[in-house]
């Protein structure tokens, strides 16, 4: 079994996915012979670190590799050992990111090792339980990891969090700006799914944005977590607040939380409503479809 992923807050139903969701990443444009006109590749200004979320899940869901980018990122396994898969990036100011060459030195060698120690994309294998710190230097900029691992029954839990970004050993430089946001051009939402092994071991929770999900809970109502992101020309993603509504509220009910960047989505009776999710003049639509049977709620989700 494969390493596993980020979690969120408890959720209140379980999901199956029957889709994908596909992001377009457009590429910086360079001159390719000598005296060619073309725009400055970005300079940049800082550093982060992307963690590969657990391909035996998101293939199951048909999202294929998916790398993301949080302040902590979670891993749970049944096991003695846990690895994850995690590459650098230098960020513009703009906010856009380009594949970066690093040195990652852990503080504690006999808890964490990195393979390579150098380069763009490593392995970071945590051996037992315990705190450790991985220095990610990419010459001009830097970040600290702080790794936190513990061991819960048979399993071993890791948390990694992403410290300031920092000047490097060949800057000599004081710490580089927060990056300026880029315009958002698109949303995307996301609905909580909580995934198992096929033994029912639990993996913890994903955020999920197919074009249709499909929700089954025992009970006459059902409880859904949504949130909303904002995309950039990149592909970029980041946190928007926008307003929610619900076009049958008899139907489906629409909680805002967190200034609107999250929602509790609730689906009270059988019927269907088409939910409206806009933010600084650009909207996502979703709609609800729910039937009953066998005293149990059916929900589909479709984006």
């Amino acid at each position: 079994m494969e390493d596993y992923t980020q979690m969120m807050r408890p959720k209140r139903a379980h999901m199956q996915v029957s889709a994908a969701l596909v992001l377009a990443v457009l590429a910086w444009t360079t001159p390719t012979c000598q005296g060619a006109v073309g725009p400055a590749r970005p300079v940049p200004i800082g550093i982060t670190v992307s963690f590969k979320l657990d391909p035996s899940v998101t293939r199951g869901m048909y999202m294929g590799d998916r790398w993301v980018s949080p302040p902590t990122f979670t891993a749970v396994k049944r096991a003695k050992e846990i690895t994850v898969e995690a590459s650098a990036h230098g960020v513009d100011a703009a906010g856009n990111s380009s594949g970066a060459t690093a040195r990652w030195t852990p503080s504690d060698a006999d808890m964490v090792v990195v393979a390579p120690d150098q380069g763009h994309q490593v392995k970071i294998t945590v051996r037992r339980a315990g705190q450790s710190t991985v220095k990610v230097d990419s010459g001009r900029f830097s970040r600290e990891l702080l790794i936190n691992a513990s061991l819960q029954g048979d399993a071993m839990r890791v948390d990694i969090s992403q410290g300031a970004p920092g000047p490097g050993l060949d800057s000599g430089a004081a710490p580089a700006p927060r990056p300026a946001a880029a315009p958002i051009v698109g949303l995307i939402v996301q609905l909580k799914v909580e995934a198992f092994t096929a033994g029912g071991f639990p993996l913890g929770e994903l955020w999920a944005s197919p074009p249709r999900i499909t929700l089954e809970q025992t009970g006459k109502l059902l409880l859904v977590g949504a949130r909303v992101l904002g995309m950039d020309a990149t592909g970029q993603e980041s946190r928007v607040s926008a307003r929610w509504s619900s076009s049958a509220p008899t139907v489906v009910q629409v909680k805002e939380v967190s200034l609107g960047h999250e929602a509790w989505i609730r689906v009270l009776r059988e019927g269907r409503s088409n939910l409206q999710v806009a933010y600084a003049g650009l909207t996502r639509r979703l709609t609800v479809t729910a039937t009953s049977r066998s005293g149990a709620m059916r929900v589909e989700v479709e984006q």
